[in-house]
């Protein structure tokens, strides 16, 4: 009998036989870019939130590597991953840990990685993706390419959900919240239900979802999250929050107040001014 009650509840917390698809893993909102869509608010975050604990980050990772078989892949971005003054630490981790299989390094490329970081990179578990900016990171696209040839990394441009380099409006900071049914909507069509994501010790339906009550000041649920750093954290919950997005028990808050890929097509890229910048940053430091 005991026996059995023990082995519910290993099983709660931990299964060894589950492979862990996908996870989205946020360094921190400092970026190199300041996007006027910027469908995660990072313009609005960089100054608070620039870097998440490097530390932190690999102990959230540990709390789920261990209680699974293993993580098949795990995307790393900010803001911009290679802006984080401890990314080589957070990719040694990676690159030992047996369980992580595959990584990728999202970037704007406006920064370009070091050589300490290159040689990392050069496993065969990583590869970069290089985002395309238009204007905004031209230049610095070829030149990231050609140094990721000269050391033999794994690249691959990403062309975002619409495959035709353009952005889906996801809706800005004052966006309404929508009816129930336009919300089941407009999720059942996202493209980024699967893009689950884990900041600063939540997990949470996508990398919008994880930071978007901050700024459209909306008050979140309970359920909206999976918390990494709690004690009673379960891969029964993680697994059940990641089924869930397959049907409409997957819509977090943040949905209610995002158009996901349902938004009208947009420029990629496309900067603020620098007087709309200083507003943004008004704003927030008030």
């Amino acid at each position: 009998m005991l026996h059995n009650i023990y082995k519910k509840i290993k099983h709660h917390f931990y299964d060894y036989a589950w492979e862990m698809p996908n996870l989205i893993v946020i360094s921190g909102q400092k970026c190199t870019l300041h996007c006027k869509n910027c469908s995660n608010f990072s313009p609005y975050h960089s100054s608070r939130l620039d870097f998440y604990n490097a530390d932190d980050i690999i102990q959230d990772l540990k709390n789920i590597i261990k209680r699974i078989k293993c993580l098949l892949h795990i995307q790393l971005q900010g803001g911009d991953f290679f802006l984080h003054p401890n990314a080589y630490k957070i990719l040694s981790y990676i690159a030992n840990e047996d369980k992580i299989m595959n990584c990728t390094i999202a970037t704007n490329c406006i920064l370009l990685p070091k050589q300490e970081l290159l040689d990392i990179i050069k496993q065969q578990k990583f590869s970069i993706r290089i985002s395309y900016y238009g204007a905004a990171n031209e230049k610095n696209k070829d030149k990231l390419e050609k140094l990721l040839i000269e050391n033999k990394i794994n690249y691959r441009f990403h062309h975002y959900a619409n495959q035709d380099n353009t952005w889906s409006y996801c809706g800005g900071v004052k966006t309404p919240k929508q009816t129930k049914i336009s919300t089941i909507e407009n999720y059942e069509k996202c493209g980024f239900k699967v893009c689950l994501t884990l900041e600063n010790g939540i997990i949470s339906r996508c990398s919008r979802a994880t930071v978007a009550h901050l700024v459209q000041k909306f008050i979140p649920a309970p359920k909206d999250f999976v918390y990494v750093r709690n004690k009673l954290f379960s891969v029964h919950d993680l697994k059940k929050f990641w089924n869930n997005r397959k049907s409409s028990k997957g819509i977090v808050t943040a949905c209610y107040y995002c158009y996901g890929t349902s938004g009208g097509k947009i420029i990629p890229g496309e900067q603020l001014t620098r007087s709309e910048y200083i507003e943004i940053r008004k704003k927030v430091n008030v």
